[in-house]
């Protein structure tokens, strides 16, 4: 029903924020090889530290969105910033300032429907 197309919504936005935004931003960030994923508790509050993909992980993402976006209908090209408005408000912050405030607005972002996880 109407809360599985907002979890696609939600879904499809949150891939696309990483596609649209300002390539010149997201590759000055880009570490030049794919960095070595570590094992290791997630820290918050002032210790959270944001995740950054590789260029392939950017590209990778970014076609899927691009792909997905144009089977879908959207005319992503030539309304971009109406979709950019779209992806800004479809994709909330997530609260980082403890684990609980963090497993909430995730649950909230990403929640259950019958009992089911919409995205894995």
């Amino acid at each position: 029903g109407a809360a599985f197309v907002l979890a696609a919504l939600m879904t499809l936005g949150s891939a696309s924020i990483v596609f649209l935004v300002d390539r010149r931003q997201a590759v000055s960030k880009v570490p030049e090889s794919k960095p070595v994923m570590r094992k290791q508790e997630t820290m918050f509050g002032d210790d959270w530290e944001d995740e950054f993909g590789s260029k392939e992980d950017i590209e990778e993402l970014g076609k899927y969105v691009a792909e997905l976006l144009s089977k879908r209908h959207y005319q992503w090209v030539s309304k971009k910033d109406q979709v950019r408005c779209w992806i800004n408000h479809a994709i909330p912050e997530l609260d980082v300032s403890k684990r609980e405030a963090y497993k909430e607005t995730f649950s909230s972002v990403f929640g259950r429907v019958e009992g089911r996880s919409i995205c894995g």
